[in-house]
């Protein structure tokens, strides 16, 4: 008995508190928000889209589908429009070293002799991949994400993340 009237003093007194608070200060005690988890840290596969604009005119548009992150057997396939609406495709297996590339539909070439400038691209290889990644850590999980840096913005959507894809995607057709 004696501890239910201790547990029913205690519960008046800190409802009188927080009354007399919120009474007197007008404000509500906001509650501590729970953090939201990075919804891409982890991912083993990742589909988006990329509009790049740079000082507020359209540079590119790229489509990244990228298997097996996180490991040194990265398979990259980038799917580009350029500013003048012209098409490229390229192929990137970061174990064989090798790179293909269809520019405008006429059929992929072996680039592989270029692998390196391909992946270590800003714009196509593993170094744009990282900086959207990283920019996706401030995503919320649904819609589109847009940022900007510098001169340059970005809206990345359609954002799949760990999609089930097939090793065909990353072959030359």
């Amino acid at each position: 008995m004696l501890v239910i009237v201790a547990i029913i003093v205690i519960a008046v007194v800190v409802v009188g508190i927080a009354a007399y608070y919120v009474l007197t200060t007008g404000e509500e005690v906001e509650p501590t928000p729970t953090p939201t988890p990075n919804p891409v840290e982890g991912a083993t596969s990742m589909r988006f889209d990329v509009v790049v604009n740079f000082e507020g005119d359209l540079l590119e548009t790229d489509m990244f589908t990228v298997k097996n992150l996180g490991t040194s057997d990265i398979l990259m396939r980038v799917d580009q429009t350029d500013k003048d609406g012209l098409s490229f495709v390229y192929l990137m297996n970061q174990t064989a070293q090798s790179a293909w590339a269809n520019a405008m539909d006429t059929g992929f070439i072996d680039d592989s002799a270029n692998f390196a400038t391909y992946w270590d691209s800003n714009y196509i290889g593993k170094p744009a991949v990282d900086g959207y990644m990283g920019a996706l850590a401030n995503w919320s999980g649904t819609g589109s994400y847009e940022y900007s840096s510098g001169d340059y913005s970005y809206v990345i959507s359609s954002i799949v993340v760990d999609p089930d894809i097939s090793d065909a995607a990353f072959q030359p057709a």
